[in-house]
């Protein structure tokens, strides 16, 4: 009996430890501090993804992403929102343009991209 390789998505072997790593993404960005209970401006430069954390919200709030500390073209941030509180988070670019409103009771991940010029969003996903 041998021991085979593990096999990745689309099929792909990975062949040692160092191949998982690089696959599976251990270039992840990591973590920025916490989302404090405020409104607040972020930047990619600080970090690319950002958490509120459940119970933390008090209020609405509003989260600016804001452009400074050169973000490229097609760079993205995370906002991963586990608060189930009673309140909206509302993120904006830079603008005060409102990007997504993400609703009361409710806990979700919002990507944005930066387009060159302001921050749009690219996608929300509801979790469980």
């Amino acid at each position: 009996m041998s021991i085979q390789p593990p096999v990745g998505p689309y099929g792909l072997k990975l062949e040692a430890t160092a191949d998982q790593a690089n696959f599976y993404g251990s270039e992840i960005p990591t973590s920025s501090a916490p989302l404090a209970d405020a409104n607040a401006t972020i930047t990619v430069a600080a970090g690319a993804q950002y958490v509120m954390a459940d119970g933390t919200m008090t209020a609405n709030r509003v989260i600016t992403l804001g452009t400074s500390g050169s973000p490229l073209t097609g760079e993205m941030i995370a906002i991963l929102r586990r608060d189930t509180g009673a309140y909206t988070l509302t993120v904006n670019d830079d603008a005060a343009s409102a990007l997504v409103v993400l609703p009361a009771s409710r806990r979700y991940a919002a990507y944005f991209r930066f387009d060159g010029t302001h921050y749009v969003l690219s996608g929300a996903i509801r979790i469980k």
